[in-house]
C-alpha cells in the first residue's frame, strides 16, 4: 500500500485531489447515460451526438490549452478546470433535451482539457525526471481505485432506479470534483519548472507541432494504444457470442483487470523513466499482448464453459499485463521526448493523439476483429506486437534529435 502512497507535500496533493475526482467519474460512468436516456428521456442518438460534439471539441482544443498551462498559474488553471467541470455535472441534473446536453458535455470536456494540461505541467514540476512515470503510475492506480469505489456508488443508485437516485448520484458527481478543486487549492506549485527558459521561445508558433519526431513517436503510441478496445469492447462482445463461458465472467475480468492496475502499475513502470527503458517496455508489452489475442481467439474453440472460463482468465492477464507495460512505456517516452519547457503543451499533444486513436478503435474492433473471428483475434495481436517492436528504433531516431541528449542505447 505504500508504494501506491505519493510522497507527502504536493505529490500527495495531488493524488487526493485525482482520487476525488476519479470518484466522481466513476459514478458518473456507472449512471450517467441511464440518466439521460430513462430518467430525462433523452433518446440515445441525441446522447451519442452530444459526445461525439464535446469530444471533438477536447481534440481541437487539447493543444492550445496544454500550451496555455505552460504560460499560466498551473495550479489555478487546474483548480478552474475541476471547477468548470463540477459545474458541467451539476449541469447534468438539470438538462431534459439535446440541446442542453450538449451545451454541458462541452463545458465538461473543456474543463477536462485545462485541467488536463494543467496537471501535465504540475507533474513535470513536482517530479524529477526520473521520478515521472513512477508518479503517473501511482496516478493510474489511484485513477483505477476511485473509479471502481465510485462505480460501486453508481451501482446503489442504480439499484434503487428511481430519478432521485440518479440526480442525487450525479449531485455527488459534481461534489466530488469541487473537493478535487479544493484539494488542488492547497498546492504549493504555481508555475511551470523550466531549466532553460529561453527554451521556451523556441518554435513559439507551432510548438509541439513543429516537433516531427515527438509527432511520430505520438503517432505510433496511438496506434499502440488502440489495443484498448481490445479489452473494453471487444472482450464482452467475444465472450457473449462467441464462447461457452458464462455472460457473468465479464465482470469477473473487468474487476480482475481493476485490481491487476491497482497493485501492479507502480511496480511494473519502473525502468521506463528513459528513453531505452520505455522502449523496451513498449516491445515487450506487445508480446504480452500477442499472447492475450492467442488466448482469446482459443476460448473460442468449442470446450465445456469452465474450461473457456480459466482461458479467458489467462488471456485477460496477459492483457493487463501487457497493457500495463504499454502505458507506462508511453509515459516514458512522453516524458523523456518531450520538450522541458513546453511540458503542458508536450503531454496534451499526446493525450490528445492517445485519445484519437482510442475513438476510432472501437469502429476496427466491431467492423474488422470481431467479424473475422478468431483470425481478427491473432492478427490484432500479431500487428501490436510489430507496431510495439517498431518503437525501439523510432524512440532512438527521436531521441538523436537535437532538442534532446539522451542515451538512446536501446
Amino acid at each position: 500500500m505504500r508504494t501506491l502512497l505519493a510522497p507527502t507535500g504536493d505529490a500527495r496533493n495531488l493524488q487526493v485531489a485525482t482520487f476525488l475526482e476519479t470518484l466522481g467519474l466513476g459514478v458518473f460512468l456507472s449512471v450517467g447515460i441511464l440518466h439521460f436516456t430513462v430518467q430525462r428521456d433523452i433518446p440515445a442518438t441525441s446522447v451519442g451526438l452530444a459526445l461525439t460534439v464535446s469530444g471533438s471539441l477536447g481534440l481541437v482544443t487539447g493543444i492550445p490549452l496544454g500550451r496555455l498551462a505552460d504560460r499560466a498559474n498551473t495550479r489555478l488553471l487546474l483548480t478552474a478546470g475541476l471547477c468548470l467541470q463540477a459545474a458541467a455535472a451539476a449541469g447534468y441534473v438539470l438538462v431534459a433535451d439535446r440541446a442542453g446536453l450538449i451545451v454541458a458535455s462541452c463545458a465538461f470536456v473543456l474543463g477536462e482539457q485545462v485541467a488536463y494540461g494543467a496537471r501535465g505541467a504540475i507533474m513535470g514540476a513536482i517530479f524529477r525526471p526520473e521520478e515521472r512515470v513512477a508518479g503517473r503510475a501511482r496516478m493510474r492506480a489511484t485513477n483505477n481505485a476511485g473509479i471502481a469505489l465510485g462505480g460501486g456508488i453508481g451501482a446503489i443508485a442504480l439499484a434503487l432506479g428511481t430519478a432521485t437516485a440518479s440526480a442525487g448520484a450525479l449531485a455527488l458527481f459534481a461534489a466530488a470534483l469541487l473537493a478535487a478543486a479544493a484539494y488542488s487549492g492547497l498546492l504549493r506549485v504555481s508555475k511551470p519548472k523550466v531549466d532553460h527558459p529561453a527554451e521556451v521561445h523556441v518554435n513559439s508558433v507551432w510548438g509541439v507541432l513543429a516537433d516531427r519526431h515527438y509527432l511520430a513517436v505520438i503517432v505510433l503510441c496511438s496506434l499502440v494504444a488502440t489495443h484498448a478496445a481490445l479489452f473494453e469492447v471487444g472482450m464482452p462482445l467475444w465472450v457473449a457470442d462467441s464462447t461457452t463461458a458464462p455472460n457473468w465472467i465479464i465482470g469477473v475480468l473487468v474487476a480482475l483487470a481493476t485490481i491487476l492496475v491497482v497493485g501492479l502499475q507502480v511496480p511494473l513502470s519502473t525502468g521506463a523513466d528513459d528513453v531505452p527503458g520505455a522502449a523496451r517496455k513498449q516491445r515487450g508489452a506487445g508480446w504480452l499482448l500477442l499472447a492475450a489475442c492467442a488466448l482469446f481467439a482459443l476460448a473460442a474453440v468449442p470446450s465445456a464453459s469452465a474450461l473457456a472460463a480459466v482461458i479467458l482468465v489467462l488471456a485477460s492477464v496477459a492483457y493487463v499485463l501487457g497493457e500495463i507495460q504499454q502505458t507506462a512505456g508511453a509515459w516514458g517516452l512522453s516524458y523523456a521526448l518531450g520538450n522541458e519547457a513546453r511540458m503542458g503543451e508536450y503531454q496534451a499533444a499526446f493525450g490528445t493523439g492517445v485519445s484519437s486513436g482510442a475513438r476510432l478503435a472501437p469502429i476496427v474492433v466491431t467492423g474488422v476483429v470481431l467479424q473475422l473471428g478468431q483470425v481478427g483475434w491473432l492478427a490484432a495481436g500479431v500487428l501490436l506486437a510489430i507496431t510495439t517492436t517498431l518503437t525501439v528504433p523510432l524512440a532512438a531516431w527521436a531521441a538523436r534529435s537535437p532538442r534532446t541528449t539522451m542515451d538512446v542505447a536501446v
